[in-house]
Parts: structure tokens; C-alpha cells; sequence
């Protein structure tokens, strides 16, 4: 992606990156909030990956849950 993008593009691009990695390893959204210790369940995780801002604590429990780290989630 390139330096002109914006914030938004940017977030959808995390999403993204969030959910193919999510995917190729076989968990679920549902699976994933409860790694992440996300009380609002599957629901939260449909935001995060449909590019809702996000802060970068569960950015960061979200690369650790996922076996990742964070600049693998944002190389974009």
C-alpha cells in the first residue's frame, strides 16, 4: 500500500491482514475474542476485520494470539 493512502484504507488493509491470518490457521472470530480476552465475542472481532479502528493493545494481543508479530499484521 502505498504512502498516499488513507487512514481508512490503511484499517481495512489491517482487517485484512487480520483475517487471512486468522483464517489459514483454522480460527474462528468467536475463538479469536476469546484468545484476545475480548468479552464482546465474535461481534468485536466482525469490527476489527471489516477495518474499525482499533488500539494498539488488542493489535498487539491479536499478533500474540495469533503466533504473529505486529509489523506482520501492518506491512502494508
Amino acid at each position: 500500500m502505498d504512502q498516499g493512502a488513507t487512514v481508512d484504507e490503511r484499517l481495512e488493509a489491517l482487517g485484512a491482514a487480520i483475517r487471512k491470518a486468522r483464517t489459514s490457521q483454522g480460527i474462528t472470530q468467536a475463538k479469536l475474542a476469546q484468545m484476545i480476552g475480548q468479552s464482546n465475542g465474535q461481534a468485536y472481532i466482525v469490527r476489527v476485520e471489516s477495518g474499525a479502528s482499533v488500539a494498539m493493545t488488542v493489535i498487539i494481543k491479536i499478533a500474540d494470539a495469533l503466533g504473529m508479530r505486529v509489523d506482520d499484521l501492518i506491512d502494508f
